[in-house]
């Protein structure tokens, strides 16, 4: 569900940039790709951020699981 979210949000932001319409701008040409790069490091310092504070929470939450899965065994 997250994953179609994220792929559904790169599909609508490429399509609202445009990269492929053919059109060259002079001094652009690597605009593109330096605004691609900083998507990129903002998506990965949010999901770095979400999993430092939501870590300890998952980690006893599976702990939790999996001692009681081998207790019902």
């Amino acid at each position: 569900m997250m994953l179609q979210t994220l792929l559904l949000w790169i599909h609508r932001t490429l399509d609202v940039i445009n990269p492929f319409d053919g059109e060259s701008h002079s001094g652009e040409e690597g605009q593109g790709l330096v605004e691609y790069a900083l998507i990129l490091v903002l998506v990965s310092m949010a999901t770095l951020a979400l999993l430092v504070i939501f870590g300890p929470t998952l980690a006893n939450l599976f702990r939790n699981i999996v001692t009681t899965m081998q207790n019902v065994s």
